[in-house]
C-alpha cells in the first residue's frame, strides 16, 4: 500500500490566538484596587528567563523576549 504525505495546506489560512506569558503575580483585590498609574507590578521571572508561548490558550513553546524594529518580539527557542 502506497502511503500518502500529509497536507496541510488547507490549514493555511486558520486564525489561531497567540499569546506570551512574561510573568506571574499573585495579588489581593484590594491590592488589585488600589494600582495607580506609575505603580510596578513584580512578577516571578528574571529579565532572562525565558517566556511561555500560548497558542489558544495551550503551552506549545519556549521563546525569549527581544527587541525587533522597535517593538518587543520573541525569538523562537526550544519546543516543547
Amino acid at each position: 500500500m502506497k502511503e500518502q504525505a500529509l497536507s496541510f495546506d488547507h490549514l493555511q489560512d486558520v486564525e489561531l490566538h497567540v499569546s506570551v506569558c512574561v510573568g506571574k503575580s499573585i495579588k489581593a483585590f484590594a491590592d488589585v484596587m488600589r494600582l495607580q498609574p506609575g505603580d510596578v507590578i513584580i512578577l516571578d521571572k528574571k529579565k532572562d528567563d525565558l517566556v511561555d508561548i500560548f497558542v489558544n490558550n495551550q503551552y506549545f513553546i519556549a521563546g525569549e523576549l527581544v527587541v525587533a524594529n522597535a517593538k518587543y518580539s520573541v525569538r523562537i527557542v526550544e519546543f516543547a
